[in-house]
């Protein structure tokens, strides 16, 4: 794996724990189906302040950089 992809992985694995903590669903975009650089969509599903709306979904893109000792 180069370190890019090891940084991507090092993200989504960071969102997907916050997420799973607060009792959120974390699942992992597709950044060549929307081309909206989406890698990944957090939903919540529970009790909201307003009636009609159900459920609350955020696209997110994850950054990751690292410092060389």
């Amino acid at each position: 794996m180069t370190s890019q992809n090891i940084e991507s992985e090092l993200s989504y694995a960071y969102l997907h724990a916050i997420c799973g903590k607060a009792g959120l669903s974390c699942k992992q975009g597709d950044r060549h189906d929307d081309g909206a650089g989406v890698d990944a969509e957090i939903t919540y599903r529970g009790e909201l302040p307003h009636p009609y709306i159900t459920e609350v979904q955020l696209n997110i893109q994850l950054k990751a950089t690292t410092i060389q000792p």
